[in-house]
């Protein structure tokens, strides 16, 4: 066995001396020796039995927990082997329930409730991917898959809300260095930053005090309100998931489009498939079809229309100005079916007039539904 003894020269630089034979050596140089090799390898030997640790682990997780095994095939032989519409509604009443408990709990007088961030988000993540997997549209995953298309966090606070498949797809595809979506991704961030920052929270100053002292208001400057309140709803709602895509976006991962010039409909139904398109599809998906959608006529179409749009608004908040909201979005499609069906020939009038007209009566209902939506309580917003 021989060591190298290190020593600094005059000019400050570390030089080895030549090798030499162990039993040669003064037991002070062994002990520098030691101490020496101990400082250089102790980063070396920590990294080791960390990794060492970690694959135990790993094996360990993998064994009882299954990181890496098919969950979904396990979960169709369980739900299989039990009444599977009983258990998937127990799972989607459990979810739905402890939403409203942390939204509600204000109301039955529970105000110190810690709610976690992005909970009404991730809520509607998980319960599309329960039903997913049952109606098979989630061939397989793992408990890591799961934990990735939970946890993924641009997307906590403000969405888009995603489906399992598809983020699953994007998060296993492979990923190199591409300087433009790098770039493409920053840009997109810094107009959904200038959206939020610069114009809607510039108008929430305005608006804030209008509707917080209503009553000190004329009509003229309440209108104004209501009409950057529009702006800033929008401005805020859009930049923010804006910056979401754009995060993503920088990391290989591309969002779906969540709003696609809303105020520009022609219809309060087209409004719906251009506003908040993640939660509209959502909705649909999960709630309006598994009630039957339009399949068994007009009426029962109508009831299944109300009835989703309630929940949209008690998604969004939890006093009665909300329902009415949801109410309102729902009355106004009804009323533009029966339209459509009593004089269908003005399908056929594509003049600019006509549209001029259609996306007056958008802007003017889609102004009336926000001042219910953010005055503070049914009251203040017909007053």
């Amino acid at each position: 066995v021989q060591y190298q003894q290190t020593y600094i020269d005059a000019d400050g630089n570390k030089q080895r001396k030549g090798a030499q034979p162990y039993h040669r050596l003064s037991s002070k140089t062994i002990y520098d020796a030691r101490r020496e090799s101990v400082e250089w390898n102790t980063c070396a030997v920590i990294i080791d039995y960390a990794l060492q640790k970690a694959e135990r682990g790993a094996r360990i997780s993998g064994l009882y927990l299954g990181l890496k095994n098919d969950y979904a095939k396990e979960y169709r032989k369980f739900v299989k082997k039990t009444k599977s519409k009983v258990f998937l509604t127990m799972s989607i009443s459990a979810i739905s329930g402890s939403l409203f408990f942390v939204k509600f709990g204000s109301v039955f007088g529970m105000n110190s409730i810690l709610v976690p961030i992005g909970y009404s988000f991730y809520t509607l993540q998980i319960i599309s991917f329960l039903v997913d997997i049952y109606q098979d549209k989630i061939l397989e995953f793992d408990l890591i898959s799961f934990m990735q298309y939970m946890t993924f966090f641009p997307i906590l606070l403000q969405g888009p809300i995603c489906r399992y498949q598809k983020m699953h797809e994007e998060f296993e595809k492979e990923v190199s260095f591409d300087f433009e979506m790098i770039k493409s991704g920053a840009m997109l961030m810094l107009f959904g930053i200038f959206k939020k920052l610069v114009i809607a929270d510039r108008l929430a100053m305005y608006t804030k005090d209008v509707f917080t002292n209503y009553t000190d208001k004329n009509g003229g400057v309440i209108l104004i309100a209501v009409v950057f309140y529009a702006f800033q709803l929008y401005t805020d709602f859009s930049g923010c998931t804006d910056i979401s895509r754009g995060v993503s976006e920088c990391l290989g991962i591309s969002l779906p489009v969540n709003f696609n010039n809303p105020y520009f409909s022609l219809s309060v139904k087209e409004f719906w498939n251009r506003w908040h398109l993640s939660l509209s599809s959502w909705l649909k998906d999960y709630v309006y079809i598994p009630l039957g959608g339009n399949r068994k006529g007009a009426a029962h179409k109508y009831v299944n229309l109300f009835i989703t749009f309630l929940v949209s608004g008690l998604w969004h908040g939890t006093g009665l100005q909300y329902l009415i909201w949801g109410a309102l979005q729902a009355f106004a499609q009804v009323i533009e079916g029966f339209f459509e069906k009593t004089f269908a020939w003005y399908k056929h009038l594509d003049s600019l007039l006509i549209q001029l007209i259609r996306r007056c009566y958008v802007v003017i209902f889609t102004l009336l539904s926000w001042l219910v939506f953010r005055a503070h309580g049914v009251r203040a917003a017909v007053m």
